[in-house]
């Protein structure tokens, strides 16, 4: 073939392949900005609603509009409980005083139609036989199933959307927006945190007044994608130690210097979203609605009456009521209650 025939069809050939790698150049560019759009367009699509399984959170609800991805976790155990009426204050106050909407899955050794239609969007569940430990002190067989939380949110296909777990102590009275109370703690903590970096599996606390305990058991943060490595060691941790009454010391061996390979403990400042009120301050408060003149006290998001507490034991009957009926305005769920902590 002549020199000059062979350079024809060379360029030719290289006609097509800048023509083919052109077209592809092309497609993926137009790829690439569909999803930049789709990017813009969702409100909740930022760092902080990113989670670790590459999945992005619902936008935070609006009050009393329904959240699919939060999910509020209870657990209720033993018969002084299920006689008690500790589970409807707590719902009444979230879905009342704390405008929420979302799913709230109650685990309870009651049968479950002792629950079952209290409030919408309520799942009440029967522990497993295989993940009771009866062989610790107080409580502690009960408080050891928070560290099971995301196997029984895993257990009912309605619940697939949940991307963040909220456990509360079933003894907490919600006294304002949890929707807003969400917002802000994920926002401020990069909660569940971003996809793309490399992180330690992690659980959020509230901080402890008391050093030797560092955070609170009572109200955390779990994703359900990258927290159950944390709540796998905190069970570890509590089974080594059975004397132990508090689940807590586990924890504050988890966090230790801040550098634990296997977990991280992130810190929340309690701020305005949790309050544990005491004998004093119960009784300033309740003599300040008695001469308020009908002034509508403000509470924080989560006030914790601890039935367990030997100081809030203390509390008259009638200062605790007035308190509380404040906050929950319902008269039939404002009655003083008190369990004993290996019942609670």
């Amino acid at each position: 073939m002549p020199k000059a025939t062979k350079l024809s069809c060379f360029k030719r050939f290289l006609r097509w392949d800048l023509l083919i790698v052109g077209w592809y150049f092309l497609v993926v560019m137009i790829w690439i900005l569909y999803l930049l759009q789709q990017i813009s367009l969702s409100p909740q699509t930022t760092a902080s609603s990113i989670g670790q399984s590459g999945i992005f959170l619902s936008p935070i609800a609006n009050d009393f509009e329904f959240d699919q991805s939060r999910l509020i976790f209870l657990i209720s155990m033993g018969q002084e409980a299920s006689l008690s009426k500790l589970v409807e204050r707590f719902l009444w106050s979230a879905r009342k005083r704390g405008k929420y909407e979302g799913w709230i899955l109650l685990l309870t050794d009651a049968p479950v139609n002792r629950y079952a239609g209290l409030t919408r969007n309520l799942i009440v569940m029967n522990p497993k036989s295989h993940h009771f430990n009866t062989s610790f002190r107080d409580d502690m067989p009960y408080k050891r199933f928070k560290t099971f939380m995301i196997d029984y949110v895993d257990r009912d296909i309605k619940l697939n959307s949940i991307k963040l777990i909220y456990y509360l102590d079933v003894d907490n009275i919600v006294g304002n927006s949890l929707p807003h109370m969400f917002q802000d703690l994920e926002a401020t903590y990069n909660i569940p945190g971003r996809q793309w970096l490399k992180t330690l599996p992690r659980i959020w606390f509230f901080a402890n007044k008391y050093k030797h305990l560092s955070v609170q058991g009572g109200q955390f943060i779990v994703d359900r994608y990258a927290s159950q490595p944390c709540l796998d060691y905190w069970r570890q941790l509590i089974d080594s130690n059975i004397s132990e009454s508090k689940d807590q010391p586990a924890l504050h061996q988890i966090r230790g210097n801040g550098k634990n390979p296997r977990c991280q403990i992130v810190t929340m400042i309690p701020k305005k979203y949790l309050y544990f009120p005491t004998n004093s301050t119960i009784h300033k408060t309740v003599e300040d609605i008695k001469n308020g003149n009908g002034t509508i006290m403000t509470y924080p998001t989560l006030v914790h009456i601890k039935n367990s507490c030997n100081v809030t034991a203390s509390i008259s009957k009638q200062a605790e009521e007035i308190y509380v009926q404040d906050i929950v305005r319902n008269s039939d769920l404002s009655k003083k209650i008190h369990i004993r902590p290996d019942s609670s």
